[in-house]
């Protein structure tokens, strides 16, 4: 079953999948500071305007940390270390994951539409 989109219709699964991208870059750019709140566009915004805000916050926090003390490291509250290069890690390893499910569920010779706030 297809996730419901912002207008409580089906979401197509590429929509979707970009969506929890985006979600992901939040979560997993936070984990250097429980405090740090994402207040940008999300699920209920344009695809387009929720990846560039989700994806602007996450380099900004990851700068800062840099900027701060690159080998910062922080426990959660299950005892997880985390550090500036794992979180890049992830991020970069979950991105390319996705990547390839996008490609699967694109097949070859179809246009890719960009993104029109959808």
């Amino acid at each position: 079953a297809d996730a419901l989109g912002p207008d409580g219709r089906p979401e197509s699964p590429v929509v979707a999948v970009v969506r929890h991208l985006a979600d992901a870059e939040v979560w997993l750019a936070g984990r250097l500071d429980p405090g740090a709140r994402y207040g940008g566009p999300g699920r209920v915004d344009p695809l387009g305007d929720h990846l560039a805000g989700s994806r602007a916050w996450a380099l900004e926090q990851l700068e800062r940390y840099r900027a701060a003390d690159p080998v910062f490291e922080r426990a959660d509250r299950g005892g997880e270390i985390w550090t500036l290069a794992k979180v890049i890690r992830r991020m970069l390893a979950h991105s390319l994951d996705h990547l390839a499910e996008l490609e699967r569920r694109l097949p070859a010779g179809r246009p890719r539409e960009r993104s029109r706030g959808r």
